[in-house]
């Protein structure tokens, strides 16, 4: 089961590369399509799936620099945006309801507002492909772009934290720093890893052995 959805998943993304539209676009609509059809997840895709969120989060890891994160264009562009696109988007949803549209007649002005900044966020796989297809991942505009998504991020995991009544655990900030410094002996194994297939073992390891499984260890969920 899970390889007939990883089949249908590249048959339209491939139409949709060959359309000029980014090969995500036809993961989406393959995902609508299968389960239009009656097909459910399975272990083999939800362990793909997870593995596939590690190793991005990692590769943009690699990329970005925590300094650019406490730059004003990064930090302020993504407060102002945030701000602005909910009150744009609740105040829309708001003067829906009051036209009498259906599924806005009935949300108050509080709804609307959770709606409009939970539309608000930028979907950082698409930005992300979007800046690796175009080399620009490492241009300064690229740089800036990633940083503000990943605030989006933070405001989105705290939002949904705070909401949830969840507390963040005090053990956080001591496995953040926990991985930083050991940053010695990731260094020792990348240059005595060399370039051959051993160095995606290695990404692969640190991104879901070190990383994933650091926080599960202390009980701090990801998902």
């Amino acid at each position: 089961m899970a390889f007939e959805m990883i089949l249908v998943a590249y048959a339209l993304g491939f139409v949709a590369s060959r359309v000029g539209l980014p090969p995500l676009v036809g993961y989406l609509i393959a995902g609508f399509v299968l389960h239009e059809m009656g097909h459910t997840t399975s272990d083999g895709v939800d362990a793909i799936a997870d593995l596939g969120v590690l190793l991005l989060l990692f590769g943009i890891g690699l990329k970005l620099r925590p300094a650019t994160l406490a730059k004003p264009v990064v930090w302020a562009t993504t407060a102002a945006h945030t701000i602005v696109a909910s009150l744009l988007i609740g105040g829309a949803l708001l003067v829906a309801g009051a036209i009498g549209l259906p599924l806005a007649s009935d949300l108050d002005v509080g709804q609307a507002l959770v709606l409009g900044f939970a539309l608000s966020f930028s979907s950082t796989v698409a930005a992300v492909k979007a800046l690796e297809d175009r080399s620009e991942s490492t241009s300064l505009a690229g740089r800036i772009t990633v940083g503000i998504l990943v605030v989006q991020d933070v405001f989105a995991v705290g939002y949904l934290a705070l909401t949830a009544g969840e507390q963040v655990s005090w053990w956080a900030p001591a496995v953040v720093a926990g991985i930083v410094m050991l940053r010695p002996i990731y260094g020792w194994f990348l240059t005595y890893t060399g370039h051959g297939e051993l160095l995606p073992l290695l990404g692969l390891a640190l991104a879901a052995g070190v990383g994933a499984a650091g926080f599960d260890l202390q009980g701090i969920g990801l998902y």
